[in-house]
């Protein structure tokens, strides 16, 4: 599950297996039509959605 939050409210995704490596973050309802891609990389993973380009996270 991926949660996001900011000033304008909250939400719940969830995250579904595409691949071993691939995952799809899935809109969680109509009112939020929103969807990203995950992709494991060898320091963490990468997120790209619409507006978001290669945004990386590393493990600690």
């Amino acid at each position: 599950m991926f949660r996001l939050r900011s000033d304008l409210g909250a939400t719940n995704a969830p995250i579904v297996a595409a691949d071993s490596d691939l995952w799809f973050l899935l809109q969680p309802d109509v009112n939020w039509p929103w969807m990203a891609t995950l992709s494991v990389t060898e320091d963490g993973f990468e997120m790209n959605a619409d507006r978001v380009k290669k945004l990386n996270f590393t493990r600690a």
